[in-house]
């Protein structure tokens, strides 16, 4: 089976794909992208956003797996796809993001994959135990990070981001709820509780 965690962003999107065929099974990456320069103090037309979020649409298929549909390439798209929810209000460039978010998750449906989301603080209390998203118990990045450099042994190595991080926990989410835990020791109960209120794919994934 082949499971992707997508943190999508139009500036940085972590990707984590796991295929439980495999020896050395995970993989991270990120797809960044800058916004064009604004000239003299005018921003970017619609057209050059336009463009910007079908390049990062086209960069993140094809790490994960897209494919043109003449080619006869092996590779294809992963079983499940684990996306974090867009916490739109924290951003200054909330359109583009929204917008973003959306022609990725239609282009992965209209090819037939299951999509599931997963809020922001279901994906830290995942990680670390607890959901917490203000005050003093916040639950910060830096502790995502630490988290998974905790629970996923060697591949914490090649986390470099906390989109990464955060893909990572988004696709160990998928595996668990296929039956392949990827974790490197047993996952406390509190952590387990984010599992509670995700809506699961309305179809049984063959495994």
């Amino acid at each position: 089976m082949r499971v992707a965690g997508l943190d999508l962003s139009i500036r940085s999107t972590g990707i984590c794909l796991v295929d439980t065929s495999l020896t050395v099974p995970i993989g991270t990456c990120r797809v960044e992208s800058e916004p064009a320069a604004r000239v003299d103090g005018v921003k970017p037309s619609l057209l050059q956003r336009t463009e910007r979020l079908a390049s990062i649409r086209a960069r993140v298929l094809q790490s994960i797996g897209d494919i043109p549909a003449e080619s006869r390439d092996i590779r294809r798209l992963p079983d499940l796809v684990i996306v974090e929810g867009p916490a739109i209000g924290a951003m200054s460039s909330a359109h583009d993001m929204s917008g973003n978010w959306w022609l990725i998750i239609d282009q992965l449906t209209n090819h037939g994959v299951p999509v599931v989301e997963v809020s922001p603080a279901q994906v830290k209390q995942y990680a670390t135990g607890s959901g917490s998203t203000s005050g003093k118990t916040k639950v910060t990045k830096t502790m995502v990070v630490e988290a998974v450099r905790t629970n996923y042994g060697d591949v914490a190595r090649y986390i470099t981001s906390n989109d990464e991080a955060d893909a990572l926990i988004l696709a160990a989410i998928g595996c668990r709820y296929l039956g392949h835990p990827i974790e490197s020791a047993p996952l406390p109960a509190p952590n387990l509780g984010a599992l509670k209120k995700i809506r699961w794919p309305e179809r049984t994934l063959a495994l």
